[in-house]
């Protein structure tokens, strides 16, 4: 029997335990949760056909009115952007070219980018065929190192962006002028890099050529998608990757369904007109349950983590983090053991636990889920189970 239909739980129905989500948007959680509209624009894209092409033309305008940028595109994640844009300096829009990737026999591939930089995403450029060059150290880059690395195979340069760090609005500005000079496009990662919201148009403010985006995080369309935007030609040269029409290049069997890109394209021009005090005021909210129901508790101290940018914290994403401290020995338990409690328990909670500490949060949680946690951790810790009603923000 076909059991799509039913109400019961879709992933209950699979078998799979649905969770609560206090650690933030992780992709391996799901993202983040899609606000109504969203969903309500994805389902409704679902009921119609459509010539991509013509979508994707469309989508990208709207990117681009909402960026500030000259063009756009929604990929199948931040990675994927990140392929296309390689592939895109790599060969542009010349299907000689990039018909060939990934071999780039003739082209120039060289990437050039901090070792500062260097994650487990690298080989996302790979995929196009890319051939990475690290520059400077794991504690920084001068604009010498940069220069060193350029030669007669170099097609880009790229940068990851972490704000307030030695990644920051700085080493990123040293990258951009540096590469500039050579006449080089900059790729930039920011896939995770809001709030702030401002920070979607900043980086083409100060050049970015082609910036990606992750699509189901703080900006909430679905899981699976991204948000490549930049230059045109270099969007250009990504669309004809992705093309699910002939001719094509590497990126066919990173495909987006229309849907996905209503309800991507839905998702950020929500965002950039949504309030945003309120959005941020509803994780502060949550946070400050936490003091309520712990300020009392034998053995615990409870505080809200606000990054500080002028000790060069980590200031994007979450404002504002639940930070949970045990007296380990006398309560007879260690913020590890807890925490995979919490995990094992029902409902299941994800939520971070070490170094004595147990972390919370906010960002992806759903009013009333902090009282359920803060419940929850009283139980295992042995105190009352009662949390104090929420208070206005």
């Amino acid at each position: 029997m076909n059991q799509c239909g039913k109400s019961m739980n879709p992933y209950h129905r699979l078998g799979v335990r649905t969770l609560i989500n206090a650690s933030g948007t992780m992709s391996y959680l799901g993202g983040s949760i899609m606000p109504p509209d969203v969903v309500a624009a994805w389902v409704e894209a679902s009921k119609y056909f459509v010539h991509m092409d013509e979508l994707l033309a469309a989508a990208s305008r709207e990117i681009a009115r909402l960026t500030g940028a000259e063009a756009g595109l929604i990929t199948a994640g931040a990675d994927a952007g990140l392929s296309l844009a390689a592939a895109s300096c790599i060969a542009g829009t010349v299907p000689d070219r990039y018909h060939q990737l990934p071999d780039t026999t003739g082209l120039k591939n060289e990437v050039v980018i901090p070792k500062v930089c260097a994650q487990i995403h690298d080989r996302s450029y790979a995929v196009s065929g890319a051939r990475l060059i690290f520059v400077g150290t794991e504690n920084g880059f001068t604009a010498d190192d940069v220069e060193r690395a350029v030669g007669e195979r170099t097609a880009a340069a790229v940068f990851v962006y972490f704000a307030n760090t030695n990644k920051g609005d700085e080493a990123l500005d040293v990258m951009l002028r540096t590469a500039h000079r050579h006449g080089l496009p900059l790729i930039l990662d920011a896939a995770a890099e809001t709030p702030p919201r401002e920070n979607i148009r900043k980086f083409i403010t100060m050049g970015a050529d082609v910036v990606a985006f992750s699509g189901g995080k703080d900006i909430q369309g679905p899981n699976d998608t991204g948000i490549l935007y930049g230059r045109k030609d270099l969007i250009d040269g990504a669309t004809v990757q992705m093309r699910v029409l002939p001719p094509f290049g590497i990126g066919r069997s990173m495909k987006v369904g229309r849907e996905d890109v209503v309800a991507t394209v839905c998702a950020l021009d929500r965002y950039m007109s949504m309030d945003f005090d309120a959005h941020l005021a509803a994780w502060e909210r949550r946070a400050q349950s936490f003091i309520r129901a712990f300020g009392e508790h034998p053995g615990v101290s409870c505080t809200i983590h606000r990054p500080n940018a002028e000790k060069h914290e980590y200031t994007a994403q979450c404002p504002c983090r639940v930070v949970i401290t045990l007296d380990e020995r006398a309560l007879g338990v260690t913020a590890e053991t807890l925490a995979q409690r919490l995990y094992d328990g029902e409902p299941r909670i994800v939520l971070g636990g070490g170094g004595g500490q147990i972390s919370v949060n906010p960002h992806c949680l759903i009013d009333g889920e902090e009282e359920i946690i803060a419940r929850r951790l009283r139980e295992e810790l042995g105190g009352p189970a009662h949390v104090h009603p929420r208070s206005a923000p």
